[in-house]
């Protein structure tokens, strides 16, 4: 049987998931301006949302036949099917 499908892009969107609120947390510890933290999480966050994006529209575009080798056999047994 053929390997689960699942694509690097997303791989990377379920890592980005995972570790944006804690990345988000640490930016929001280090900078102790208000109107300084305000900017850079703001400048995080678009930048974050449109990586998002980008990884899903990817990811989405990639094709995978799920059970290729299952339908390739059907097809070898029924060839007018």
């Amino acid at each position: 049987m053929s390997s689960m499908a699942i694509s690097n892009y997303l791989g990377l969107f379920i890592l980005l998931m995972f570790t944006h609120p804690f990345m988000l947390v640490i930016l929001n510890m280090l900078i102790w301006d208000k109107a300084t933290r305000a900017r850079y999480s703001s400048r995080f966050n678009i930048v974050c949302a449109i990586l998002a994006a980008c990884l899903m529209i990817m990811h989405m575009q990639t094709e995978v036949v799920y059970g290729k080798e299952l339908l390739d056999r059907w097809y070898s047994m029924n060839p007018n099917g």
